[in-house]
């Protein structure tokens, strides 16, 4: 049974302040196909949504009671600017602490590092404190990513490890297998260094989900351990519990469509398969859309290149763009006419590219799959995704200007 108890300073103002932090920034979402039941992984999120996971862990108590027990753990987080990520683990039931049945902790997630920007691995530094040990506790994690298989390493260090009044240090690992697109069996190890007498390595092993069509996974797995804080899942228990954990990502454009930012891209002619740069000005009055109605591309005399960039006379490019985590990446385009965007969807939901007139529609866009059209009209061209409304994107075709001209 699931025992609710406050600590006795004033953490309910102190977790209302974050959660509400986490409500009202962007936030990213991780699959559980990522990392292994125990660990982070070092994800540090994107944005445009709030992060949710939900964790239950359950035992049975001896016979003849042969009770059920869980020990959940709460997580909200959401991002801060430069991609650190801020939020909470809240253990309702917890044996971290003797007489402390619950389990707070707050913490700050950065990864300078990432395989997805050209590093050669995934590297994230986790500080954080938590009030059941009165710890500060931190984390180094180094991943690595190929084929189908991910590995994690891992170091730890608590200022008061397990309220035991010293420092404490542990080391550990993981992997996770894909099979497929939508399952992966992984597992982690962490070992407390110069562990005390009865003292076991924490582990945990579990088949991890993702609901296909939909932005949430689910893990089913085995551990020693009951919560899912840096300190909770580091030192292990005698017991094996089963439980489960639930992500659910909530798109804060859904419901706060003045949160979207998004950036913008200006292309240069030229050249082949072109990545976003830099962003660029962002979007303008038009890009809330007020009105229902009317055509949406200019006449090409309000769609010349802007001053400051320069176009080769009749050359035409390919710009590769995404659709993930709810959104197009990047959501406005300025692009030379003759050019081809192609979109490929990164997102484990169906989207499609519908412009606003309904003069074109690219079809339902299936996880994984591409798309592209060819801009030829000087103009601008504004559009939406069917299934997601609140989705939106621009692209702004410009006449060439002639070299000679700069």
């Amino acid at each position: 049974m699931t025992h609710f108890h406050w600590v006795r300073v004033d953490v309910r103002g102190a977790s209302a302040a974050v959660m509400v932090a986490a409500l009202t920034l962007p936030a990213g979402s991780q699959s559980a196909l990522d990392r292994p039941p125990n660990l982070s992984a070092g994800w540090v999120g994107t944005a445009g949504m709030i992060h949710f996971n939900l964790m239950h862990r359950f035992m049975r108590s001896p016979a003849p009671a042969r009770k059920v027990s869980n020990t959940p753990t709460m997580l909200v987080a959401g991002v801060l600017p430069r991609d650190v990520l801020v939020g909470l683990n809240y253990g309702t039931n917890s044996d971290l602490v003797a007489g402390m049945p619950n389990e707070w902790e707050f913490f700050a997630r950065a990864a300078p590092l990432r395989q997805e920007r050209g590093a050669p691995i995934d590297a994230a530094v986790q500080v954080g404190y938590n009030h059941s040990a009165e710890s500060i506790d931190g984390e180094l994690t180094l991943v690595r990513s190929a084929g189908l298989a991910r590995v994690v390493v891992l170091g730890r260090a608590f200022s008061n490890g397990f309220a035991q009044d010293r420092t404490r240090v542990a080391v550990g690992g993981g992997a996770v297998l894909r099979m497929g697109k939508s399952a992966a069996l992984a597992g982690d190890v962490v070992v407390p260094l110069e562990r005390e007498s009865g003292e076991r390595a924490a582990w945990s092993a579990g088949l991890q989900l993702s609901i296909p069509y939909t932005p949430h996974s689910l893990s089913l797995h085995a551990s020693n351990v009951g919560t899912a804080t840096l300190q909770g899942s580091t030192r292990g228990g005698r017991k094996t519990l089963f439980g489960f954990e639930f992500t659910i990502p909530l798109t804060l454009r859904r419901y706060l469509p003045a949160q979207h930012a998004g950036g913008a891209a200006i292309w240069r002619g030229g050249a082949e398969g072109r990545t976003p740069g830099a962003p660029g000005a962002g979007h303008n009055a038009h890009d809330g859309w007020p009105d229902a109605g009317g055509s949406h591309e200019s006449p090409p005399e309000t769609a010349r290149a802007p001053e400051d960039e320069s176009f080769d006379y009749g050359s035409s490019v390919t710009v590769n763009a995404s659709i993930r985590s709810m959104s197009y990446s990047p959501s406005r385009l300025q692009v030379v006419a003759g050019t081809t965007i192609t979109w490929t969807n990164a997102d484990p939901l169906p989207h499609t590219i519908t412009a606003r007139d309904s003069t074109w529609d690219s079809g339902t866009i299936l996880p994984g799959a591409a798309w592209s059209r060819t801009f030829d009209k000087p103009g601008r061209y504004e559009f939406f995704c069917g299934p997601h409304p609140f989705m939106k994107g621009t692209v702004v075709v410009t006449v060439p200007r002639p070299t000679e001209q700069r």
